[in-house]
């Protein structure tokens, strides 16, 4: 280079000697640019400078030194797709490099690609934290937080479509961005969550999202769609399996721990040796902690999956915090019996050193599955605003369990992410948002750094100073005066004007994104800015009210979509027209809506008689104020009420939209202004706003509608169903209790039929709601014996039900009240079996339930010759005398005896292939149940008979009693009939005489007796909970003193 003047510097794909050298080192870089500073601005093939390449690396030093000697258009050129190096030092997470370039040239970050994308946009897209939190902390990049790209969407929108949960909260918490912005397919960032296919992303996403405000866009309640992934469905049901396999085998290692006592038994007494000893202690509590644990997972596990109903996602994630809590106290069970045994420091150094891991294995598994970037403020946030949010709680059911469970669960592993992430991004107060860009600048203009800063700033004389020292001043002040308005100096601008009258488009010149200084000035909310620029424009007769920008807003959109409500105001008095609407078919009124800012739609309903209230899909304001305030919809109606009667493209008015939101005062307001027919209206399906309301369970609704249109109740969709069937579809019981107890007042629809002669009866058989077909038989006293169009009754239809404890419930609750078939030969009839997927199904956990079986009976078998206490020189049972000992021995007993006799039933009931393999499956369910809980109460009569009972081990033992109750009652719930004991009664003595019944149902009448057991059963094994804990009192009461082995208390009542 040195003695060469004219040497080529061609490589391959036309990239030059420099491309290459970036990857070499400084000094050759240094070298060609002193050579040639041309050569940074060649091109390769695609389009990259060296700059390109020099970003791509990361190399601070080198891309600083192409800065400093290459030409000053460098940093903005862009390659074939639009990318320039600021992007794609932000895509691959380079934030010095992008500080370095935004430094050197602040106007670069206003850069867009090819698809309209800033270097923002691309940074989250590739989830790069680092360049999110240099963007937070940047005052100069705040307007980016919030920019729109070609596609309407945010960093926000992109940063919940990649899953990226670190960047949300980052936005939300640090960037305070906007959570109500609409892309141009009408979605919020909350709508978007329902791409996602994973279960604990989406929980995050929507916990994180809805804590900070966030909603969906306007639309019926009826109309969402539950958040649903199939892959995750069958993910869930298979991993129930080996999880229940690994819960009982927790299980049976804790237990066995139990009676292998650290320390060993007193050869005299029988009892533990270190039972005085606080790590001892320690030991006893979170080995019981373990085994019950773990054997809730395993009846969350069992008899979630059996039941096949919607719980089982939430027992699921119920039971996966079970045994995340066995495993740990498992392990601390584990130190501590160390600790009571032991002295040696080195011991103690060694476990203490596990701890530390344990503790840092939390973390990481709070990372996976819990909220670990929230706070706990943030997830009590989410309680109440989810609890409150009725679309919340039908599109994402599972994430407020989720929540709840990591409050009662997980608060500290929650804190102890938020601690360790607290540190990473920083604070950032500036509510800043930019509008839509997209493709090049119509006129850009490369910024010189000190001007751009003294713009921001507001410095007027140095900015005067710099543009008169440049070449072109007024086109250098293009970009400048948006500078100024977006900041809101309005003496700068006055300034400005002054010193460039002569430029006939000063005020209406435009950035990259296509927006005037009105635009900056109004996005801001800085009104007096606005008002300047106004007056300015009048004074020119420059047009600047009605310009629009890439994504087609005005500045009136611009200040009604932030909820500037003085800055809207100012506006439209200067006769901003409220007409026009943005690319995406929405008026300034429909954002003044969105953007909950009462001042700003009460600024053009007064104002704009001509105003338009065009939404998306054809919305208008009153469609989306419904969900917003009632004073919002009281403006809309005193300003047009026949907005009322307006419908969206589904058909449905703002009453179907309020009905769907169960809001009675917005419901009163629209009926008192609206015309009369509007109660009468349908939807595209057919539905009207009672419909709405009774397929959503809003009972208080319903009775306001029926009570100002009482003639409302013979209304029919087009399937020809009245609002009563509607609501038993969707099982809302509140709704059938309103019909039965205004029976007078609806006549006969809770016998009506609908378009395929269902009645409510029927379509509740169908949709496998138990407690709504005990309703409409005990107190609405319907008619059983209604044939539909295929010519079925309701207890035919009983046959289609998918599972096996509806059906059960279905036949016993409708042959109680006298249900019976439609009229055939006996030989005809053909037994219930369930379906294909259910038999399957039934076989798949038949084999898992064999495996848990035959563990609970390998712990119990075992526990039985490991007795507590030990033996005497003689052989026998240390502690045979006493009570407590005998009392483990029958529930050890037990637990054998039942879960050996569930593997026999579920292995030789599903080798028969028979019809008895049903039954034998219900009967193996109740066994596995009775051995489980003996075990635990065996395990429990055990430790009393060797410790003494303190006060804290009687609050455990308390708590655990009213858990189990809990429990209990849960699996009640599931498995159990939905009636009365006299409808009960009736039933048994009714499908004693019905050939019929027993015949196609076979296995109701089997279950009942099988659930009889259970109940029963389960109230001994409590009563004998209480006896455990009676006789460890006095037992231990006798030992305090001198252990007499003769000596035996008697028994007192059962609880």
């Amino acid at each position: 280079m040195t003695v060469c003047g004219d040497a080529l510097s061609i490589g391959p794909s036309s990239q030059n000697a420099l491309h290459a050298a970036v990857f070499q080192s400084l000094e050759m870089v240094q070298l060609l640019l002193q050579w040639k500073p041309a050569l940074a601005s060649q091109v390769d093939c695609n389009g990259s400078t060296p700059l390109h390449f020099a970003a791509s690396h990361g190399n601070l030093s080198i891309v600083s030194a192409i800065l400093l000697a290459a030409p000053p258009t460098t940093v903005y050129m862009k390659d074939s797709d639009g990318l320039s190096a600021l992007h794609v030092a932000a895509r691959l997470g380079h934030a010095d490099v992008v500080k370095e370039l935004i430094g050197v040239c602040p106007d670069a970050s206003k850069l867009r690609d090819s698809h309209g994308e800033t270097f923002l946009h691309a940074a989250v897209r590739e989830k790069r934290s680092s360049v999110v939190s240099l963007a937070i902390k940047n005052p100069m990049l705040g307007a980016l937080l919030n920019v729109q790209d070609g596609h309407g969407n945010t960093p926000l929108h992109l940063a919940v479509a990649a899953g990226a949960l670190r960047i949300v909260d980052a936005l939300l918490r640090k960037g305070k961005v906007q959570t109500d912005v609409l892309n141009d397919d009408g979605l919020m960032p909350l709508d978007i969550v329902l791409k996602s296919t994973s279960l604990f992303t989406m929980i995050n996403l929507v916990v994180t999202l809805v804590a900070f405000g966030a909603h969906g866009w306007p639309q019926r309640l009826d109309h969402l769609k539950p958040w649903s992934s199939h892959d995750i469905a069958q993910g869930i049901e298979s991993a129930s399996d080996s999880l229940t396999v690994v819960a009982v085998l927790i299980a049976t290692v804790a237990f066995a721990a139990g009676f292998n006592m650290p320390g060993g038994y007193n050869e005299n007494s029988g009892t533990a040796n270190l039972e005085g000893a606080l790590a001892f202690k320690y030991f006893m509590f979170l080995d019981t902690i373990a085994i019950v644990t773990s054997v809730i997972a395993v009846i969350l596990l069992v008899y979630g999956k059996v039941s096949r109903s919607a719980g089982l996602r939430k027992s699921f994630i119920v039971a996966l915090y079970f045994i995340w809590f066995s495993l740990v106290s498992l392990l601390l069970a584990f130190y501590t019996a160390f600790c009571a045994v032991t002295t040696s420091k080195v011991l103690l150094f060694v476990f203490m050193a596990m701890y530390l891991c344990l503790n840092i294995l939390t973390i990481l598994v709070g990372t996976w599955f819990g909220p670990s970037t929230m706070t706990v403020s943030t997830l009590w946030r989410f309680a109440w605003r989810g609890h409150r949010s009725h679309a919340v709680k039908m599109q994402y059911p599972y994430a407020g369990t989720s929540v709840y469970n990591s409050l009662l669960f997980s608060g500290v592993v929650a804190v102890l992410a938020q601690q360790r992430y607290s540190g990473s991004l920083s604070a950032h107060q500036q509510p800043a948002a930019a509008a839509a860009a997209n493709g090049e600048s119509t006129a850009r203009v490369e910024m010189c750094p000190s001007l751009y800063r003294a713009a921001r700033s507001g410095r007027s004389e140095e900015v005067v100073a710099l543009l008169l020292q440049q070449r072109h001043g007024a086109g250098s002040a293009a970009g400048h005066r948006q500078v100024a308005a977006e900041k809101g100096h309005v003496e700068l601008i006055k300034e400005l004007y002054h010193r460039f009258i002569k430029d006939n488009n000063f005020l209406s010149r435009r950035n990259s994104a296509l927006n005037t200084p009105l635009h900056c000035a109004a996005r801001e909310g800085h009104t007096g800015t606005v008002t300047t620029l106004v007056h300015l424009a009048q004074d020119r007769v420059e047009n600047i009210m009605g310009c629009q920008n890439t994504a087609g807003d005005t500045a009136l959109h611009l200040a009604a979509k932030h909820g500037h409500g003085a800055t809207v105001e100012a506006l439209v008095a200067a006769h901003a027209k409220a007409t026009e609407l943005n690319k995406v078919g929405v008026s300034p009124l429909y954002l003044a809506v969105m953007s909950r800012s009462v001042p700003a739609v009460r600024a053009i309903v007064t104002t704009c008689s001509d105003a338009s209230a065009v939404g998306p899909s054809s919305q208008n304001a009153l469609h989306a104020a419904v969900f917003r305030s009632l004073e919002m919809v009281h403006l809309l109606l005193q300003w047009k009420p026949e907005l009322a009667s307006q419908v969206d493209c589904n058909g449905s008015t703002p009453l179907h939209f309020a009905a769907s939101d169960g809001n009675r005062k917005i419901i009163r307001a629209i009926m008192a202004t609206a015309p009369p027919g509007t109660v009468y209206m349908k939807d595209s399906d057919g539905l009207s706003a009672l419909h709405v309301a009774a397929k959503l369970g809003h009972a208080d609704v319903v009775k306001q509608l029926i009570g100002i249109r009482p003639d409302a109740v013979e209304l029919r969709d087009s399937h020809g169903e009245t609002f009563v069937h509607s609501a038993v579809r969707e099982k809302r019981s509140s709704i059938v209790s309103l019909a039965i107890k205004k029976h007078k007042q609806v006549g006969g629809l809770l016998d009506a039929q609908d378009g395929d002669g269902n009645t409510p009866l029927h379509i509740a058989v169908v949709a496998g709601a138990p407690g709504i077909v005990n309703a409409l038989l005990q107190k609405g006293k319907v008619k059983t014996d209604v044939l539909n169009d295929d010519g079925h009754t309701p207890l035919d239809l009983a046959s289609t039900s998918p599972s096996l404890f509806n059906m059960v419930r279905f036949v016993m609750a409708l042959v109680a009240f006298g249900a019976q078939c439609r009229p055939q030969r006996n030989d005809h009839l053909k037994p219930w079996s369930g379906h294909d997927n259910i038999g399957k199904g039934i076989e798949r956990t038949s084999d898992s339930l064999a495996v848990v079986a035959v563990l609970i009976a390998t712990v119990a078998f075992a526990a039985g010759f490991n007795m507590p206490g030990g033996y005497t020189n003689d052989g026998s049972a240390s502690l045979e005398g006493m009570s407590l000992f005998r009392w483990f021995v029958v529930l050890d007993a037990i637990a054998v005896a039942s879960s050996v006799i569930a593997v026999i039933l579920l292995v030789y009931g599903k080798a028969s292939r028979s019809i008895g393999s049903w039954k034998s499956f219900v009967a193996a369910l109740h066994c596995i149940w009775v051995s489980l809980v003996s075990l635990i109460l065996a395990f429990f009569a055990a430790s009393r008979a060797v410790m003494r009972t303190s006060t804290a081990e009687s609050i455990v033992y308390i708590v655990i009693y009213v858990g189990l109750i809990v429990l209990s009652l849960f699996v009640a719930q599931w498995i159990g009939p939905v009636t009365t004991a006299r409808a009960f009664w009736r039933f048994l003595w009714l499908s004693h005489r019905a050939h019929t019944v027993r015949r196609q149902y076979p296995f109701a009448v089997a279950s009942i007796y099988n659930w009889l057991l259970f109940l029963h059963i389960t109230y001994i094994m409590f009563a004998g909970l209480g006896v455990v804990h009676n006789h460890s009192n006095s037992d231990r009461g006798g030992l305090s003193s001198s252990w007499n082995p003769n000596h035996i208390s008697p028994a007192p009542a059962p609880m």
